[in-house]
Parts: structure tokens; sequence; C-alpha cells
């Protein structure tokens, strides 16, 4: 047996799938006929995942220990693959809770982030909070991106005004 190595591009714009090519052969003999066969081959071809995301609207920007802000933001598939169980959850020590899911991104969609982070305890850094994105891709690997929020969070500051009032 002889072994062929025949290298192929696929074109950019090919959806993820196999594609079946035909191999035609033909083998010269001594007979007078030449003898022909057919194959046929499947191809699998995959597409890189991609996506971007739209700068995200914080507001408000400033909160207190107990109060909420609301992230929002886009996550476009840019890619030629369904990016699969997409989701988005805040890491900060500052805030918790806005975990979204958002589900199946075909190629060209978007997905909207709309979450409510409520803040837990003052901020003590520079205020950043990661915003991370899962995805998985059709052999179910998963791809995590973090995006960079600023939220600042502060403690409850207690009136001073309200301690001093005399009691009636």
């Amino acid at each position: 047996g002889q072994d062929l190595k025949i290298e192929m591009q696929a074109k950019a714009d090919l959806s993820q799938k196999p594609y079946v090519v035909t191999v035609s052969m033909k083998y010269d003999t001594d007979l007078k006929a030449d003898l022909t066969d057919e194959a046929k081959v499947s191809i699998p071809v995959k597409q890189e995942s991609k996506f971007d995301s739209s700068t995200p609207e914080i507001n408000p920007t400033d909160i207190m220990v107990g109060d909420q802000s609301n992230v929002m933001f886009q996550i476009y598939n840019t890619g030629k693959t369904t990016l699969y169980n997409v989701q988005v959850k805040f890491e900060a020590a500052s805030v918790e809770g806005g975990d979204t899911f958002i589900g199946n991104l075909q190629p060209g969609g978007t997905g909207n982030v709309d979450a409510m982070v409520t803040g837990i305890a003052a901020t003590t850094d520079d205020g950043t909070v990661k915003a991370v994105i899962t995805y998985e891709d059709d052999a179910g690997k998963q791809t995590r991106v973090e995006k960079d929020i600023t939220l600042f969070v502060s403690e409850m500051m207690m009136d001073e005004g309200m301690i001093d009032m005399p009691m009636e």
C-alpha cells in the first residue's frame, strides 16, 4: 500500500461540520483498460470560537455596603461556531451576586448582560471587579475570559446628626 498525504485549507467562511470530499483514483496497469476507483472521505472542519464584548455601563459606580449597582454590557459571537453555556460571574471581595446565564450564542449573535451586584464590603483596592465570562465550544472545552470593571463600595456612614437628636 501507498500513503498519500494531501494538505487542504478550509475556506474561512465554512460552517463547523464534516464535509465529504470525493477522491477519484485512476490506476495505470499492463491491461488495455485503466482501472478507476472512487472513495468518499469525511473531513471535519473546525472553526475557532471568538467573541467580543462592549464597554460595560455601571450605574452607579459608587455604592454603599448593602446597595446594588447595575452592570450592563453585550457579548458578541464574532466567530463561525456556536458558543455554548455562556455565563458571566463577578469576582471581587467587595461585591456578590450578578451571576448571569446567557446560554448558547449563535455565530453573529449578541448576548445581553444586565446584572445587579450587591456591595458586601468596602473597597480596599482600586475598585476593580472582575466580570468573568465563560463559554464552551462544541467539544465541551471551557474558555474563561476576565473583563475588568470599576465599582467602588464604601462603608455605611452613620449620620452624626442623628445621634445628637434629643429623645422626645
